[in-house]
């Protein structure tokens, strides 16, 4: 890990590389770069990032840029259930059968404080180089609900579906 800083504007950040790190026998590859942007928020970019899967199962590669914006919690600075980011950007890549993809937010993802395991907003599309395209949508209901609950749509039908 390294750390950098820009003492004129008082913005810092770190970049974090993964060595020699497996799960179930799959090297797992990434550079991200995580830059302070100021009152709580910041950017990822990830470069080259991989799943090498174990007995010649291919590889999964990807790049993304993601900017986490605070919007709410700025004056309780020990307390974080107050806490709301703002999630924006995406990722491309090349999944383990050669298929490209192109992952964008269309809406903010919301993330809160009070709710640390799942996103209460926001949509994204999955596209891939089969013209197909996925509708992700953190919020079917439209209550910003603290759930596993979203909803996914291909060519004009929605499921909704349960997160892990």
């Amino acid at each position: 890990m390294r750390f950098t800083t820009d003492v004129n504007r008082r913005i810092a950040g770190s970049v974090v590389r993964r060595k020699n790190y497996f799960v179930n026998h799959n090297q797992h590859k990434a550079t991200r770069t995580f830059t302070d942007l100021g009152l709580g928020s910041f950017n990822v970019v990830v470069d080259s990032a991989s799943i090498i899967r174990a007995n010649n199962g291919g590889t999964h590669s990807w790049t993304a840029n993601w900017t986490f914006t605070r919007t709410a919690g700025f004056n309780t600075p020990l307390v974080h259930s107050d806490d709301v980011y703002t999630v924006t950007g995406g990722a491309n890549g090349t999944n383990r059968r050669g298929m490209t993809y192109t992952t964008t937010i269309q809406s903010p993802l919301i993330k809160r404080g009070d709710c640390f395991k799942y996103l209460v907003q926001g949509t994204l599309t999955i596209s891939n180089t089969n013209g197909k395209t996925l509708l992700l949508n953190y919020d079917p209901s439209g209550t910003h609900d603290c759930d596993r609950i979203a909803s996914v749509t291909v060519n004009g039908r929605t499921r909704t579906i349960t997160l892990r």
